[in-house]
């Protein structure tokens, strides 16, 4: 967190009153809306990185450029998830169904239930992983569609 304040210290000293603005690129290839989402990539990413002009900087026209590059990807990504999200609930429904069509209490239709139910744990699992990871890759699309909608502005 200290870290972090040290950062945002930087972004008032190099441009005073920016940190409010819209606009950020994080180590020239990184299109950011916000300079707090930059600043927590930077962290993230370059945790013994030292406050730099270079790394983490304020320019609208790039980061629009940027952005505009990037969204089809995302576009493509999310599309990709969602087909794999479709296929693991396919499975998570099938294997429901096959374990919900077992009858009987025999030692054998216990031990397959029990197998089956596993196998239900670990595709729910599957299931929830892909729903995290198309919220995350959601929310990076929004933010980079604000970022191509940013206007050319002075600093």
């Amino acid at each position: 967190m200290q870290h972090e304040a040290r950062y945002y210290d930087f972004i008032n000293a190099l441009l005073p009153g920016t940190v409010n603005k819209h606009g950020w690129v994080v180590a020239n290839c990184m299109p950011f809306y916000e300079s707090g989402t930059a600043v927590q990539y930077v962290m993230s990413h370059y945790p013994e990185a030292k406050p730099s002009d270079h790394l983490i900087i304020l320019n609208p026209v790039r980061c629009r450029e940027l952005a505009l590059v990037m969204l089809p990807e995302y576009e493509y990504l999310l599309e990709h998830i969602e087909k794999q999200q479709e296929t693991a609930r396919e499975r998570l429904t099938a294997t429901a169904a096959q374990r919900d069509a077992i009858q009987g209490n025999s030692i054998f239709n216990t031990v397959e239930k029990e197998v089956l139910q596993e196998q239900l744990r670990e595709r729910i699992g599957v299931h929830s992983g892909l729903i995290d990871a198309w919220q995350t890759a959601h929310a990076r699309k929004c933010e980079l569609w604000n970022c191509g909608r940013l206007k050319d502005e002075r600093i």
